[in-house]
């Protein structure tokens, strides 16, 4: 918005200009001031060398002809020059004077006049547009010969007093008298009196610089001017007007504005002294403050001023938070359509607007009087999913993020257990070091009632723009978070991080009804607007002239204003002839097909060989109905398909024929026209070159009709994406390019690929990191996928044509994020170029390459039924998220893995984290079993092999169970602890029958959820049909027992106890309550550091809260990490858990 209110000051600049080439030198100040007020009058002109143009205005403009004849000499004259020039001249001139008359020359020297109101003494005010000498006074020397010196005792200077007309009608701010100056006052200071001078100009001594200008204060009667400088900014999340000055070094805010706000910062002595007319500024403290002004964000220094005045920003501040530029004005150099408001030259009335408007055009608004209530199917039972391990070096990112959305009140912490949790996926920005925060709402989305809305039709666009000429569009900014949620369905929201648990206070990407509710809110909120409608986020407002689409839109922005909603300005287009809309073009002369809806069709190449012919023909089947002599037209294409064992042949008949099918495809009675009532489909195909679909809908007679085609061709690294990964990109390319069509909207998807179909359907334990970004972009969606066989698939023959010249691939966010993923995915010791080479010699793997390159695969394949699994990143072959290791390095690759001897199963880990192939498990064990190393060092054989407990990944997955007791009171104990965080929890039982164990478990799962499994003994009271088994069955939690007579196994609960025994034994011999000691037991274990937690934290703090409803199974996540960050630095933790057995 600074840059639109620029652009409206810019209009003057001629004026300005004009303005400056007038202004020519006063009779009573010197060529210092004359040179400080050009340089005032410049900061408007934009002048492409602004000293050069003082000089000039200077010469010409000054009083002194001696002056301008001596500066008319020099060669290369620069502006300190002519000030040296000027100063030394007009030094001599005063001093000859004083040779002369004996009296002080009063004709050149710099008299500065103060306003007549300056005793208002009611604030310290405004900026002035003039600067002081830039060589004050005090640096003109003083002859030695002068016979005496004349002081005015009115204001200090060196003339007679009854000449001064400086101080001769003004008022001492120290006495209260008139006739003179508070610098010359021979009263004693008066306590009584407030110190509190009109500021005209300030200077700064500091004694790390030297002296500068930083700011003139003027009265408020002269702000009129200055209001185009003056810019809301937050200040400790505060609205706080400020007044924008290049010409400031410093930042000021009063203490009355301090004191408005509520706001105590920090304070610290200011070193610095401020002049004003040689009268000095009590400006004794300054503060440090975080500022932010749209994006931008600094920390700045603020002198505190003590008396009232405007806060005002400093140069530096200003050029930190973007809001003042050095060189050209990037929006003059650009053309009417790519400024960022997209305004045309003679719209001066909607620049007003804009500029009235501006708070519009800044941060993010909040739909008032709106808190939306999701609805959900109570059948559903909530699913707490498990959080998605974050690369490390992501974290930062993510941190960042999160603390951005906290900030704008997007998102909130959770403090209580919630019912849902979602995981997230991070996905880098193009060309950006941020990344963005995308919600899995898979599993949330089953619940969620959807309510149909219906978008604008187009029979109802065309009535209400009906005669419109001119139209603007405004955009949201960033519309779903601009409206609230309520607390019960912000539940639903939220997603587990490394930091914790978050949930959205506002809509949100990805949930499935929050298309159809961001429309109807946003329809009911520019209710009663004439001329204006809204598809989603776009306001889209129609005129039949300027002024009746300047005063539509003037109208929107009120409403928007009284709603509180803000807009992007760099989506919005203004006073535009043309707008899109639903695949149509709005404009004066009423609704035309938009060229993109066949640019497909008109882009297509011939087809080169049997295969694509009858793609093609399968194609153009779809809309036989609608293609008069379909048969007859075809014949010569159909011909070629019944030669057989014949060499291919194109000929110019059959180019013809191609052609004259093509125009009869662009035929307005073959495309119809988008209904929004109408059913929907879309098919979807993929293949080795490209990417195809077709947008269809059911006609009123009961026959389907295409809307739109598209289709592009695949780039380099798409062209090696496996066969799924490559459906997939087609089926988020058909929604992205047919979004207009489909948002909102439930539609079906047909495609060729039946392996697609699940994937879309339900969250899948294991798919590709490429997969995974792929179905997330899907989310918002509301659709059902179908398979359909290739030969009925209309979008078959778009995706097999070759659009190489005429479609220009973009970058895809896709591959940053699966890129990453590779990247932290290489083994230590091994490149990826030795990899690839070695896999490229490997035959197995080369069967795997060419069937992603060429999609075929013989069913005798060892690798057809994973097939889907596999595809190319970096020239590598991965499998999922892991690297498909060829046979000549899978020796090597064991053996860095096994650095420092772990055993097999550490092994194993340690590769299934970043690699895979198939027999890893067998080859591992043999390689280690031959380690000539491990069997000279290695323990003796033990009779019986001990199984390792695996430590959980989290906690309260894992709980280990046990009974203690009878204690003299004749109670027993439940003891519970978690394996992960070792933390214990402690249940008193007055008997230990099935059920009272079973009511205790109870509590503690509908306090920290349920487990995944319980590690218990043998005894009778866990066994099968009792009360603690139908619990466990409840809520689906697996139950292990372990060995009679082997404790071990339980080892985790076993230690505990032996602890917790020997407390309450001591308590009970020295006569106190084993009860209390119990209590006080707990606290110190649960807060004293553990050997084998996660960075030796106490259980407490190891413990991080999880939901856990688990009615249904949960899935396990793989973490990527460096394999060499699971080498040698593994955790204690882990090395003593290893000794746990079952």
């Amino acid at each position: 918005m600074f840059w639109a209110a620029r652009a409206l000051h810019c209009s003057t600049q001629r004026y300005e200009r004009h303005v400056f080439r007038s202004c020519s030198q006063n009779n009573t100040e010197s060529t210092g001031q004359y040179v400080s007020r050009l340089r005032q009058l410049a900061t408007t002109c934009e002048f492409h060398d602004t000293q050069d143009e003082i000089v000039d205005q200077v010469i010409g403009g000054c009083n002194s002809k001696k002056l301008r004849k001596r500066l008319l000499k020099e060669h290369n004259l620069s502006l300190d020059k002519l000030l040296e020039i000027a100063l030394v001249l007009e030094t001599a001139d005063h001093q000859s004077v004083k040779y002369d008359t004996g009296k002080p020359h009063q004709h050149n020297k710099p008299v500065e006049e103060e306003s007549d109101d300056a005793d208002d003494g009611d604030n310290v005010n405004r900026i002035s547009d003039r600067r002081p000498p830039r060589y004050p006074k005090s640096r003109i020397s003083k002859t030695p010969h002068t016979t005496r010196k004349i002081t005015c005792y009115r204001c200090g200077s060196d003339h007679l007093a009854s000449e001064c007309r400086i101080a001769k009608d003004k008022t001492c701010f120290n006495c209260g008298k008139k006739g003179h100056l508070k610098t010359v006052c021979q009263s004693k200071q008066n306590p009584n009196q407030q110190d509190n001078p009109t500021i005209r100009y300030i200077t700064v001594e500091d004694s790390s610089s030297d002296d500068e200008f930083v700011l003139a204060i003027d009265n408020p009667s002269h702000s009129a001017n200055k209001r185009h400088r003056i810019f809301p900014i937050k200040m400790n999340n505060i609205t706080v007007e400020m007044l924008i000055d290049s010409g400031s070094d410093l930042n000021i805010i009063s203490q009355e504005t301090l004191t408005k706000m509520n706001f105590e910062p920090k304070r610290f002595p200011y070193k610095g002294q401020a002049k004003s007319f040689n009268a000095p500024i009590p400006f004794k403290e300054c503060c440090y403050v975080k500022i932010r002004a749209g994006n931008s964000e600094t920390n700045a220094r603020f002198i505190i001023n003590p008396h009232p005045s405007i806060t005002i920003l400093g140069y530096d501040s200003s050029i930190e938070l973007n809001l003042l530029r050095v060189g050209p004005d990037p929006v003059a150099t650009t053309t009417t359509t790519e400024r960022v408001n997209n305004i045309t030259a003679n719209s001066s009335k909607m620049n007003d607007i804009i500029t009235e408007y501006s708070d519009r055009f800044q941060g993010l608004g909040k739909l008032k009087g709106v808190s939306l209530n999701i609805k959900t199917d109570p059948s559903i039972q909530p699913v707490a999913q498990k959080p998605r391990r974050l690369p490390i070096l992501m974290r930062k990112e993510v941190d960042t993020e999160l603390d951005r959305l906290l900030e704008l009140g997007v998102i909130e912490p959770v403090s209580d257990p919630p019912s849902w949790v979602n995981p997230i996926v991070p996905v880098p920005k193009p060309n950006s070091s941020n990344i963005r925060l995308c919600v899995d709402m898979r599993a949330a989305n089953t619940a969620i009632i959807r309510e149909p809305y219906q978008i604008p039709t187009l029979d109802e666009l065309l009535h209400e723009f009906n005669g419109c000429k001119l139209f603007t569009k405004l955009d949201l900014n960033k519309g779903y978070h601009q409206i609230e949620l309520d607390k019960a369905s912000r539940e639903l929201t939220a997603f587990a991080t490394h930091r914790g648990i978050f949930r959205y206070t506002r809509l949100l990407f990805g949930m499935s009804s929050a298309a159809e509710i961001y429309q109807r809110e946003i329809e009911l909120a520019l209710t009663g607007l004439p001329g204006v409608k809204n598809i989603s986020d776009d306001i889209i407002i129609g005129g039949r002239t300027e002024e009746e689409l300047i005063s539509r839109t003037e109208a929107v922005f009120e409403r928007l204003r009284t709603k509180n909603l803000t807009v992007n300005p760099k989506k919005c287009n203004f006073l535009k002839t043309e707008l899109l809309y639903m695949g149509h073009k709005l404009s004066q002369f009423g609704v035309s097909p938009d060229e993109e809806k066949v640019r497909s069709i008109v882009n297509l190449l011939p087809p080169t060989n049997i295969k694509e012919l009858r793609s093609f023909l399968g194609m153009i089947t779809y809309c036989s109905k609608f293609l008069p002599n379909f048969a007859t037209v075809t014949e010569p294409l159909r011909n070629l398909l019944k030669k057989k064992d014949v060499p291919w042949e194109w000929t110019s008949v059959h180019q013809s024929t191609f052609d004259s099918l093509k125009e009869l495809l662009l035929d307005s009675e073959t495309l119809a026209y988008f209904d929004v009532n109408a059913e929907t489909e879309i098919s979807t195909d993929a293949s080795c070159v490209g990417l195809g679909a077709v947008l269809m809908q059911k006609q009123k007679n009961g026959t389907w009709r295409p809307v739109s085609y598209a289709s592009r061709s695949l780039s380099p690294v798409e062209r090696r994406y496996s066969p799924l990964e490559r459906e997939c990109l087609a089926v988020t390319y058909a929604l992205e390019r047919f979004r207009l069509y489909l948002y909102g909207l439930y539609f079906t998807i047909k495609t060729d690929h039946k392996p697609l179909v699940p994937i879309f359907s339900s969250p899948m334990k294991s798919i590709t990191p490429r997969i995974e970004n792929l179905v997330i972009k899907a989310m918002p969606y509301n659709f059902k996928m179908v398979y359909q066989p290739g030969k009925f698939n209309g979008a078959d023959y778009l995706s097999r044509s070759n659009h190489d010249k005429h479609i220009t691939v973009k970058r895809n966010v896709t591959e940053d994020f699966v890129n990453y993923v590779y990247e932290h995915t290489l083994p230590q010791s091994v490149s990826a170029e030795t990899i690839a080479h070695e896999q490229h010699r490997d035959p197995d793997i080369k069967s795997i390459i060419d069937f992603i390159t060429n999609d075929k695969m013989s069913p005798k394949c060892q690798y057809f039924t994973m097939r889907h699994s596999f595809s190319i990143v970096n020239n590598v072959v991965m499998f999922n998220d892991r690297i498909f290791i060829p046979k000549s390095l899978r020796q090597h690759i064991i053996q860095i893995a096994h650095e420092g001897h772990q055993g097999i199963v550490r092994t194993k880990q340690r590769l299934r984290v970043k690699t895979w192939w198939p027999g890893m498990g067998p080859d591992v064990e043999e390689f280690i079993k031959s380690c000539h190393g491990c069997q000279v060092v290695g323990p003796l054989p033990k009779p019986t092999p001990l199984a390792t407990t695996k430590i959980p990944d989290e906690s309260w997955l894992l709980l280990g169970c046990d009974l203690v007791g009878p204690f003299p009171t004749g109670e027993n104990l439940l003891v519970c602890v978690d394996y992960y965080s070792k933390y214990p929890e402690v249940e008193l039982l007055h008997n230990v029958s099935s059920k009272s164990i079973a009511t205790k478990l109870r509590k503690l799962f509908c306090r920290y959820g349920a487990p995944d499994c319980i590690v218990t003994d043998n005894g009778p009271q866990f066994r099968k049909h009792t009360e603690f088994r139908k619990l466990l069955k409840e809520f689906n939690v697996k139950h292990r027992k372990v060995t009679p007579y082997h404790p071990m196994a339980n080892g985790e609960v076993e230690r505990f106890n032996r602890n917790l025994k020997k407390t309450i034994q001591a308590s009970i011999a020295e006569g106190q309550n084993w009860r209390q000691a119990l209590d006080n037991f707990l606290l110190s274990y649960r807060t004293t550091p553990h050997a084998t937690t996660h960075n030796r934290q106490n259980p407490s703090r190891a413990y991080v809260w999880t939901s856990n409803s688990r009615q249904n199974p949960k899935q396990q996540e793989i973490e990527t990490v460096r394999i060499q960050q699971i080498g040698l630095s593994t955790g204690s933790k882990q090395k003593d858990s290893c000794q746990t057995s079952l």
